[in-house]
């Protein structure tokens, strides 16, 4: 069975909540003006107990306005510069009953119905139960050999918030049981868990965010994967654990401005003997200006992170592997050596000068590792500049950047609109990483799938624990460069969201060539009577490993359910999806499915 030992201390969820109470006055009060992210106060909108939350931690220096969207942003340059998101976002709590696309039977919700019977937004628990009845007509996504059956499941689920006092975070938890009629020995049970915390341990001092995932991933994407834990069982998937903890100190140092100090652990480990294990640890020191200096801004940092992956022997999914693509192929990426330690590290001054209350250009320098073709990392070495400007209103941000790494010209871009009826947002980046790294920095954001895994706003995923990443084989270093973007339309009847990426990862290792990926996933929810909705999504996901044997993929999913409301806290759908695979070097497969699905909330 998949199931591994669960933490006794589950930490608050981050995400993993199908609904959050927006806080648009949750932004920095000092956005608009670009201002130094000192001691800046962030009112969110939380009630129900407790009352308003202030939180004083710094921000990043000349932060736009859309900071209501990203409470949290990471990265170079900001509060946290590693690249997971910590900590909980405090937006208030608002429970809802969803059910969405049935046609994932253990797939909980893209779309939100806030059905549920509303509490106190402050602070809340809430159970609730699915079940679900399944019929495929390819369980095991086999092109040759289909096989039909009949699946069942029961998944009870908690859920719980609090987004006031000194202690805030959210969690959820499910437990799912599949049975199958003619294929008993599939039958399991998973667990999926997501949350996140933020502490106020020493306040005006010493906090601590964290942040923890568990439950399926996709091993190796070169390879055919299931959407849903119930098809396909047991290949190419692997139990994913994702933990950060990472407290931080904080100290006004007079003229000078605000220092931090911070600390990152991170951690994965995965149930199959294949993948090897991560370990991260990091630490940061920063000291970013006062507010009064303004409207100049600065901010030094020096950022350095170990990233030790240990154990692991491929070989068995190697052997499999090569069965598909034929003898002497090796994944994407595979060098072989699970046992060996990455380090990425930058030392940068960053300065700001605010023309208006909504402009600020921004310049930077510096430097950071180098990473050769060779696969030697020259550590400290390479220097780095860029220069941009932020640009944000109440409702639209801009932030361009151009400058030179190591690896040649370097472009940053991250642009949104937030209005009444539509949302946008489009963001470019590019940074030296590793799938070992991308794995903890997407920790608490659906990152594995599953059913509490595929709630949330991962682009281009939709609960796939595929969603461009890399093979888990590989644990070579990239130069990532990735497009991501997102359109919400919003009406009184309707609910629709096109998500996409577009990755590519240029590997720093002899013989490892490169590998990219690209994505869209569309869902649209239609009440057509006040209590019936309907609901189609579709999505598509290109990966194309250059593994040497002319290799790529296509992966297509389509479907459609009925969402009923049956009273207050219930629901029941019904759904059919179908699922296919086009090879450019296999047979591919198709895959139909039904299913019935029940949901009541306590």
């Amino acid at each position: 069975m998949c199931v591994m030992a669960l933490p006794l201390a589950l930490v608050w969820g981050a995400n993993a909540m199908a609904a959050q109470a927006t806080a648009s006055s949750g932004s920095s009060t000092g956005a608009t003006s670009g201002g130094s992210g000192v001691a800046t106060s962030r009112t969110g909108t939380a009630s129900g107990t407790g009352g308003n939350y202030q939180d004083n931690r710094p921000v990043v220096i000349g932060n736009s306005a859309s900071s209501n969207h990203d409470y949290a942003p990471s990265g170079p340059g900001t509060s946290n510069p590693f690249g997971f998101a910590g900590g909980f976002a405090p937006n208030g709590c608002a429970p809802s009953l969803s059910l969405g696309d049935v046609a994932s039977s253990d797939t909980a919700s893209v779309l939100d119905r806030p059905a549920a019977p509303r509490r106190a937004s402050g602070r809340y628990v809430q159970a609730s139960v699915s079940g679900s009845e399944t019929y495929t007509d390819n369980l095991n996504l086999d092109a040759h050999h289909r096989q039909s059956d009949f699946i069942t499941t029961v998944a009870p689920r908690i859920d719980a918030c609090s987004s006031t006092g000194r202690i805030r975070g959210q969690a959820s938890y499910q437990l799912e049981g599949v049975a199958y009629a003619d294929h008993g020995h599939n039958n399991d049970i998973y667990n999926d868990l997501q949350g996140s915390t933020s502490i106020d341990l020493i306040e005006n001092h010493l906090y601590l965010d964290a942040d923890t995932e568990y439950g399926q991933q996709v091993i190796d994407p070169s390879v055919g994967y299931a959407r849903s834990n119930i098809i396909r069982p047991n290949q190419n998937k692997t139990t994913a654990w994702h933990t950060n903890i990472s407290p931080y100190v904080t100290q006004s140092l007079g003229g000078l401005g605000q220092g931090m100090l911070r600390y990152r652990y991170g951690r994965s480990i995965y149930g199959d003997n294949s993948v090897p294990d991560t370990t991260v640890n990091g630490v940061s020191a920063s000291v970013t200006s006062p507010t009064e200096v303004e409207p100049l801004s600065w901010q030094a940092q020096v950022v350095t992170e170990a990233v030790k992956s240990s154990g692991g022997n491929a070989q068995r999914f190697i052997d499999r592997y090569q069965q598909i693509f034929g003898a002497g192929t090796l994944p994407p990426g595979y060098n072989g050596n699970s046992n060996q330690t990455q380090h990425f590290d930058s030392a940068t001054l960053q300065l700001g000068y605010r023309v208006s209350p909504t402009l600020t250009l921004t310049t930077q320098g510096g430097v950071e590792d180098k990473y050769r073709p060779n696969g030697r990392n020259d550590r400290w070495s390479a220097p780095r500049w860029q220069v941009g400007a932020r640009w944000g209103s109440a409702t639209n941000s801009l932030e361009v950047n151009y400058g030179h790494r190591f690896y040649g010209a370097s472009y940053s871009l991250a642009a949104s609109h937030h209005g009444r009826l539509l949302d946008l947002s489009l963001r470019y980046s590019e940074d030296p990483s590793s799938p070992g790294l991308d794995a903890l920095n997407n920790a608490g954001s659906g990152y594995a799938f599953g059913s509490v895994g595929s709630i949330g706003d991962l682009l281009g995923g939709g609960g796939t624990g595929y969603n461009g990443t890399n093979s888990l084989l590989n644990r070579g270093t990239y130069i990532r460069k990735r497009w991501q973007g997102r359109i919400g339309f919003h009406t009184a009847l309707t609910h629709s969201e096109v998500t996409g990426y577009s990755q590519r990862e240029n590997y720093r290792s002899p013989g490892v060539t490169d590998s990219s990926s690209h994505g869209l996933e569309i869902d649209t929810r239609y009440a057509v009577r006040p209590r019936t909705s309907i609901v189609p999504s579709a999505s598509w996901d290109h990966y194309d490993g250059n593994s040497g044997n002319g290799s790529s993929s296509d992966d297509y999913t389509a479907g459609v359910s009925v969402v009923r409301a049956i009273s207050p806290s219930a629901e029941a759908a019904v759904g059919y999806s179908r699922q296919w695979r086009d090879e450019s070097n296999g047979p591919g497969y198709q895959e139909n499915r039904i299913t019935l699905q029940f949901r009541k909330a306590f």
